[in-house]
């Protein structure tokens, strides 16, 4: 098992703010402890960069925005990914004995886990960010520069990003990416991450890789700060040629 949906329950109005990412993070990181308690501060290296080699989605629901905060109520649905089989199995596992999960000082109950994985992986796919993607580089002043998907580098550190990602995950595949975004679908993004803004991407693009490449992919996430709830997508049913 390689991907897992979460479904929660808020029986009264869960507010939370609107940069939500680090306290699903931490509920992931809370559930894995216990099995694998370095993952956060060791995860998985392929000499020169450490992946955490899991991702998750936005939650889902029905909710409102009000000012810098969000409330969900009802059903609440979380997925979560990882090409390391154990780390998904764990958490299904800990989300079984415990029965709930913490975000800040909500605890929600869990009402079912759904094995979520995909079979079947082309060579030429159009991909739909469920979260944005996003591309940084440090330049030596030690400032952060984000790649939009018109700028000709974006495609050249996603390949070097995925490089690194088949070594971590010791996965034998062709190293090559192509990333083309579908025009008019692309949306620039603004969120923030423990006080860091990070500009990422949301829409389309049409991919070309090794089959065994876009599954790595589909389960760690595209581009950078996967484990932070970036880079997540779906796959068209169909190739697009």
């Amino acid at each position: 098992m390689n991907a897992l949906v979460i479904t929660l329950w808020a029986e009264q109005p869960l507010s939370l703010p609107l940069a939500y990412n680090q306290m699903v993070q931490g509920a992931l990181y809370d559930n894995w402890h216990g099995a694998f308690p370095a993952l956060h501060d060791k995860g998985y290296t392929d000499g020169a960069h450490t992946f955490r080699l899991f991702t998750f989605s936005p939650l889902l629901g029905h909710y409102q925005v009000r000012g810098k905060y969000i409330a969900f109520d009802g059903a609440i649905r979380l997925e979560v990914r990882s090409p390391v089989n154990e780390l998904i199995v764990e958490l299904a596992d800990s989300l079984l004995a415990r029965g709930s999960v913490r975000l800040g000082t909500h605890e929600l109950p869990v009402i079912n886990l759904e094995s979520a994985d995909r079979l079947m992986f082309f060579p030429d796919a159009r991909i739909r960010m469920i979260s944005p993607v996003t591309v940084h580089e440090t330049t030596p002043d030690g400032s952060t520069v984000y790649y939009s998907p018109t700028d000709g580098r974006f495609s050249l550190m996603l390949l070097k990003n995925l490089i690194s990602k088949l070594n971590a995950a010791g996965v034998q595949a062709a190293p090559i990416l192509g990333c083309v975004p579908v025009p008019g679908t692309i949306r620039k993004r603004v969120s923030r991450f423990k006080g860091i803004y990070i500009t990422g991407y949301e829409g389309a693009f049409d991919v070309q890789a090794d089959p065994e490449a876009l599954a790595l992919l589909y389960y760690v996430g595209i581009g950078d700060r996967n484990s932070q709830g970036f880079g997540m997508f779906s796959i068209d049913t169909l190739p697009t040629r």
